[in-house]
């Protein structure tokens, strides 16, 4: 029996699209007869009862992620002595950031044992985009290259990130696709009831954001666009369902629900939900919305949020850049827009007639989480039997 063990900041039940594709990694792994445990952080107010899950207590920014020098420094130097002083297995797979990469090469170097670099992004391209001062893009670009020169193999969330790997000096490098669980995320989930809305402060007709909204997304997008549209149609509400770290966005919402005293809060911001209750959330909006913020340095990003909508019938209007927006256009799956107020209000007035079956098809066809698992965990295998 082949022993992997998955090293990771994040991991389910933390909504993240890198939970996501981990844990489908975990299962496929599985089906194919690998035994899987995970080091990764421990979740405040979470119970996770797993044993082959080990969970360390770590720093997390202001917002609640684990982001930022101190954060990574305080998990990376766990998982190091865990790789030195834990059980060997055969395989590690690693997620980024680099730091984890870094120290993750070294340790299991030691200890003799390859590891498979999943690759959801290129971070120094993305610090270059975003204007980080040049010495430190090309630190960071010598250790994300070392990171990815060392690996056994590489899994690449796109065609795209697959050529930077390889530029970087990847080997085995393989694609597999970000994809969403379509036994949660579904048209059989059922919808919101008026109940169920009204106990949240909405009511019928409202536009969703599901996930998290942080710099990158871009997601205050939606709030200036959105208060542009309700001055014509103040029957519509907006709903951010998760961490919203945007201080812009909360600026917006107090001002209409400020200009609306009274009456329902044309913005409501819920805090993380169940990824079962999301679905009905996304499963009930008249749209989903999702976006990736031109120039923050993560065009090659697919926000998965997008994948969970369309996967519950429910059309997506996506602004801005990143992979997600030419298979909307391509595939009629909503409206894809410029990264503009007027832009994103248009879309909001738009006639949203989309067959829901068709969206959930698509996505059960080209993005289910099932298929990135197989796809990734081919990968793992494949890049240990190379090394044997």
């Amino acid at each position: 029996m082949v022993n992997v063990e998955i090293i990771s900041r994040i991991f389910a039940p933390e909504p993240s699209a890198a939970s996501f594709r981990l844990g489908a990694l975990r299962r496929g792994l599985a089906r194919r007869g690998a035994a899987v445990r995970v080091f990764t952080a421990a979740l405040p107010g979470a119970d996770d009862a797993d044993p082959s899950v080990s969970r360390v207590r770590v720093i997390r920014d202001e917002n609640g992620y684990v982001r930022g020098y101190l954060p990574y420094l305080s998990f990376d130097v766990q998982a190091f002595w865990h790789i030195l002083t834990g059980a060997s297995p055969d395989v590690f797979v690693v997620e980024p950031p680099p730091t984890t990469g870094f120290f993750t090469r070294i340790a299991a170097t030691i200890r003799r044992r390859p590891y498979v670099w999943y690759a959801a992004d290129i971070w120094s391209d993305a610090a270059a985009a975003t204007g980080a001062p040049a010495p430190i893009v090309a630190v960071l670009r010598r250790v994300e290259s070392f990171v990815i020169s060392g690996a056994a193999g590489v899994i690449a969330v796109s065609d795209d990130v697959a050529r930077r790997v390889r530029e970087l000096g990847g080997r085995g490098v393989e694609v597999a696709f970000n994809g969403v669980n379509t036994d949660i995320f579904n048209t059989d989930v059922p919808p919101l009831t008026r109940a169920e809305l009204a106990s949240a402060g909405v009511d019928e007709p409202f536009f969703v954001y599901a996930g998290n909204a942080s710099e990158w997304h871009g997601a205050e997008i939606f709030a200036r666009g959105f208060e542009q549209f309700w001055q014509d149609r103040p029957g519509h509400q907006l709903v951010f369902l998760g961490r919203v770290a945007v201080p812009e966005i909360v600026n917006i919402a107090k001002r209409m629900a400020a200009r609306n005293s009274g009456g329902r809060a044309p913005i409501v911001i819920l805090d993380n939900l169940a990824p079962d209750i999301a679905a009905r959330w996304q499963r009930t909006a008249r749209a989903a919305l999702a976006s990736v913020k031109p120039g923050a340095g993560y065009d090659f990003a697919y926000a998965t949020k997008v994948l969970s909508a369309l996967a519950c019938g429910t059309p997506v209007i996506y602004s801005g850049v990143g992979l997600a927006r030419e298979d909307i256009k391509a595939h009629h799956l909503g409206l894809a827009v410029d990264y503009t107020a007027e832009a994103v209000a248009q879309a909001f007035a738009s006639e949203l007639a989309f067959d829901p079956h068709e969206l959930s098809d698509w996505v059960k066809d080209n993005r289910s989480i099932e298929g990135t698992g197989a796809l990734a965990s081919a990968a793992v295998l494949a890049a240990l039997d190379g090394r044997q």
